[in-house]
């Protein structure tokens, strides 16, 4: 892989002050703005499969972001801290930047890139074991309250001896499958079409599902699961769709009507629930009354 941390850059303030030891380069951002750091080497992709690695260690303050900068230095993409994305499309040509939170200090460890490197080795290593849990979110540094309560649940089966593998899946991530780590439990966020191919190939003896959409039941309707127990955990939205004038209503409006953008999916969400419903290997979990 190719290594950036020797390469030069350009900060956005004084105040950020940076030194390179040991292959190493600390940062210590002394102003009460967020503050940035962009390398000037100019990554050209040819819009091939690209992989962002890096590896930093927060010493004070909060946890910074990495960017993916086009040609005006406008985000098209960011990455979470100490983590590692494989992109399928990216900009033909882009820069690498980092943003740095107000009065924080940091050591950029590793930070290296690779053209032509697709993410179907590193998805055979993460998937191993026998229990598949699908979601659309999870908590990390940057948003630690995100799907909480699926961390913990998470944090409870593997105390338990359970081995799960997490799969964050929704449309963010339909070019991306990025790999990070919370707390101890490395997670994996990826697209439908990568859990697809997956389903195609490994069987699973579980897989817990938070929550019953119409995205995760066509994915299930592409792979042959007649032997895997699937449990759909229902949370209220998921389910009381048709309910939605009720329970979604703003408060004090009583003429609240459902949105059509909304109500165009109802009949997708009651074939999917009729259809597993009936099957003998599916069951429906609800979180309450």
């Amino acid at each position: 892989m190719k290594n950036l941390i020797n390469k030069m850059f350009i900060k956005t303030s004084s105040k950020l002050r940076i030194q390179r030891r040991e292959n190493k380069i600390y940062i210590s951002n002394e102003s009460s703005k967020r503050e940035k750091l962009i390398f000037n080497k100019m990554i050209f992709t040819n819009r091939n499969n690209f992989v962002l690695l890096n590896s930093i260690k927060t010493l004070k303050g909060e946890d910074c972001n990495i960017k993916m900068l086009n040609r005006k230095l406008k985000v098209v993409q960011s990455l979470e801290q100490n983590a590692t994305a494989y992109y399928s499309e990216v900009p033909k040509v882009f820069f690498i930047g980092i943003s740095f939170e107000p009065n924080s200090e940091y050591v950029i460890e590793r930070l290296e890139y690779e053209l032509n490197k697709t993410d179907t080795e590193q998805i055979e290593q993460y998937f191993c074991n026998n229990i598949l849990l699908i979601c659309p979110g999870y908590p990390s540094n940057s948003n630690k309250y995100l799907c909480s309560f699926i961390h913990s649940r998470v944090s409870e089966y593997e105390k338990n001896k359970l081995k799960i593998d997490v799969a964050v899946v929704n449309e963010l991530y339909i070019n991306k499958t990025e790999f990070f780590e919370f707390e101890g439990k490395i997670v994996c966020r990826t697209g439908y079409n990568q859990i697809r191919l997956l389903l195609l190939n490994k069987h699973y003896d579980k897989i817990l599902i938070h929550f019953p959409v119409p995205e995760y039941y066509r994915i299930l309707d592409a792979v042959d699961i007649r032997n895997t127990q699937v449990l759909f955990y229902s949370h209220g939205v998921d389910t009381l769709y048709r309910a939605y004038d009720k329970i979604g209503a703003p408060y004090f409006k009583s003429d609240f009507k459902i949105p059509d953008n909304y109500s165009r999916n109802f009949k997708d969400k009651d074939e999917g629930i009729i259809r597993y419903n009936n099957r003998p290997n599916f069951k429906f979990i609800f979180a309450s009354n």
